[in-house]
């Protein structure tokens, strides 16, 4: 480099060697061979939103060493809390820093109403579930024992359908949402004869004056 001061700063890769001069003379060092290690580029790559009770991994790649801001040495970590993640990666003494958010979603909570026609055993079984708003319901799998289906099938959001006979029938519904989280839920539903209904209905009707001219309004 032709500098004549006792220490130097070198920025390129090379052998490097230095003449010592005093008044008995002269000597040159051996070499000194300096390397320039690449600066690594760390990436976390990994899902950073999950359902609560359940957990993520996240993993950190481009750098020959990693330290987490766990402690963790190791370049994948299992994450099951909230927060912010970062990991150092280093290759000799060059070192790069990443970060992430992690968040966790509530799971929706699966629910439905039946509702029976007056004049038959059809039924709609209407989809009552919620969910985080940012986490929407994008699935639905029923399980009804022994209903037809009307223009729907086990994975319609409210199906409808009808029964061959009356009685007491169990119903399951599970809903998943974007992120994935799911819910459940499974009741008895009682479904009634027709002509039960019909009756029901006319033991709340009352015609006054009775008898009348044939006239009702």
């Amino acid at each position: 480099t032709n500098a004549t001061t006792q220490s130097i700063v070198v920025s390129s890769a090379g052998n490097y060697s230095v003449i010592a001069t005093n008044a008995c003379g002269s000597d040159t060092s051996s070499p000194v061979a300096v390397v320039v290690n690449p600066t690594p580029t760390v990436t976390i790559s990994g899902t950073n939103i999950f359902c609560n009770g359940q957990s993520t991994t996240l993993c950190a790649s481009g750098g020959c060493n990693y330290i987490w801001n766990n402690a963790s040495t190791v370049a994948c970590i299992l994450v099951s809390s909230p927060g912010t993640y970062s990991v150092t990666a280093s290759c000799g003494n060059c070192s790069d820093t990443a970060s992430v958010a992690v968040s966790v979603n509530q799971p929706p909570t699966a629910a439905f109403f039946p509702s029976q026609s007056l004049c038959s055993m059809s039924v709609w079984f209407m989809d009552n579930s919620v969910s985080a708003p940012s986490d929407l319901i994008v699935a639905w799998l029923w399980n009804i024992s022994s209903m037809i289906y009307y223009n729907s099938d086990s994975t319609t959001q409210s199906p409808t359908g009808y029964y061959n006979s009356p009685g007491n029938y169990h119903v399951c519904l599970t809903v998943t949402t974007s992120h994935g989280c799911t819910d459940s839920t499974c009741k008895e539903v009682q479904i009634f004869a027709a002509s039960v209904i019909q009756n029901e209905i006319e033991s709340y009707v009352s015609v006054f004056p009775n008898p009348t001219s044939g006239e009702v309004e």
